[in-house]
């Protein structure tokens, strides 16, 4: 007869298979972990059920007026004032952003801003009390680099 027959075993691992999922381990991680924390994070939903408190133009004109008064207060004043409500105000857009269907929530440009939220309202969230015009400025800075 002829020369045999060789049967190759096929490498499944060189094989492509469009049935696994095209994203890397890592990639793949990172998307779990982003949808996970689109429904777990405690503070932010703390945050977003407090009602963000609404300066009206005069009140706003009352405290910046110095007259050459006391300038370090009011900048103190002011910064005390978006200390606390930056974050609030954060944690509202968030919650928006979780009442979307679930399908827009997971696009990953939603997800993207999502979490670019998430991380400005931790930093925001996280930053020390204000008690001095030096901590003021630190605050300045660290809001400015978002």
């Amino acid at each position: 007869m002829g020369a045999p027959i060789k049967m190759h075993r096929r490498n499944l691992a060189q094989q492509p298979d469009h049935k696994k999922d095209p994203m890397a381990p890592s990639a793949q991680r990172e998307r779990n972990r982003t949808v996970a924390s689109f429904y777990n994070q405690v503070a932010i939903d703390d945050a977003a059920a407090i009602n963000s408190i609404r300066m009206t133009a005069d009140s706003m004109l009352h405290i910046n007026v110095s007259n050459g008064k006391d300038v370090d207060a009011k900048v103190v004043t002011n910064a005390k004032y978006l200390r606390r409500e930056l974050p609030v105000r954060v944690a509202h857009r968030i919650a928006g952003i979780r009442q979307l269907p679930f399908i827009v929530g997971c696009n990953p440009t939603i997800l993207g801003v999502h979490e670019l939220y998430i991380r400005a309202f931790n930093i925001l969230n996280n930053s020390p009390q204000i008690e001095s015009v030096e901590d003021a400025d630190n605050f300045t800075l660290v809001s400015c680099q978002q």
